[in-house]
């Protein structure tokens, strides 16, 4: 019985975390009014096949923060069997990968909430730019680049595409003053601080820091090894990282003031996000054996955390 209970708990919590996610990140990386002019159902499929993976994880992330945070599971045995069986649905995807051989598209950590299109001109950083259909992975097709800022240019491009360190332009008509010049390429170093500090806001509140991490796992199971103990210890890591961070949730629980545990929700989920995006910049050389350490090491440190708190608080 309360297995069933968190389970239903865990579920409704999931289902709101996954719709309002999926609801962002499709109205976002894919083109409406492109889609609209021309339905195709490969690109809704691509977007499926892509992306539901990183969004289940950042719900279940989400999910389980919150869960804890306002205790919502009950018994040690079946709170253990929940995590249990979450852990096991979010690998089922890199176990299908794994299985069936299927080829993926890698995501890359970039700012895929760039707001680029064809009515308005967009600032982006210190240039102006305009697009007319929107690719995927921040690439866009027949686009218009100005940059009034260093080198009064104007750049007219088949394809742009925003990268967090770049601007690549490719088959580009350069224009400045009077002279064109037809170019193959043009790429535009990226140097904002504003924008630095919107991309790891979003990288935060979106998940988009745990991209790289998993990235690297799916590659590490469909390219370098194609072992079934991989996916044994990609559980293990899912497992861990759900159980401490339901555990410190539930270690700042307050009887008392629900509204306290929501606020601890949001500041757990968002010092986790901090810590894996310095963790993206600071380490380098990234593979799935430093990955695995490191996470282990976090669930540990977090878990041990979590029985301090508890152990003050009860004092």
């Amino acid at each position: 019985m309360k297995l069933f209970r968190n389970l239903l708990y865990l579920l409704k919590f999931f289902i709101i975390s996954f719709a309002i996610l999926f609801f962002i990140y499709f109205f976002r990386v894919i083109d409406i009014n492109n889609l609209l002019k021309e339905f195709d159902i490969n690109i809704i499929k691509r977007f499926v096949i892509n992306y539901t993976f990183y969004i289940f994880v950042v719900a279940s992330v989400i999910s389980i923060t919150f869960i804890g945070t306002l205790n919502k599971f009950r018994g040690y045995a079946a709170t253990i069997i929940t995590i249990v069986l979450l852990s096991l649905i979010v690998i089922s995807y890199p176990l299908y990968v794994l299985i069936g051989n299927h080829n993926i598209e890698f995501l890359e950590n970039e700012n895929t909430f760039l707001d680029i299109n064809e009515k308005t001109f967009t600032k982006v950083d210190k240039y102006i730019v305009k697009a007319n259909n929107k690719l995927f992975n921040n690439g866009y097709k027949d686009g218009i680049l100005i940059d009034a800022f260093l080198n009064n240019k104007i750049y007219f491009a088949d394809y742009i595409y925003v990268s967090n360190k770049t601007i690549s332009m490719f088959n580009v008509k350069e224009i400045n003053g009077i002279n064109l010049e037809i170019r193959n390429s043009v790429e535009i170093e990226r140097k904002s601080m504003f924008y630095y500090l919107s991309s790891i806001s979003k990288d935060v509140v979106f998940g988009f820091s745990l991209v790289p991490f998993l990235n690297l796992s799916l590659r590490y199971i469909t390219v370098e090894s194609h072992q079934i103990y991989v996916v044994l210890i990609l559980f293990s890591q899912f497992f861990l990282i759900f159980l401490a961070l339901y555990m410190l949730g539930l270690s700042f629980n307050s009887k008392k003031y629900i509204y306290h545990n929501m606020l601890t929700g949001f500041l757990i989920y968002g010092i986790m996000q901090i810590i894996f995006t310095i963790a993206n910049v600071l380490m380098h050389n990234l593979n799935f054996w430093n990955i695995t350490a490191f996470i282990y090491f976090i669930a540990i440190f977090v878990i041990m955390i979590s029985f301090i708190i508890k152990r003050f608080k009860s004092q």
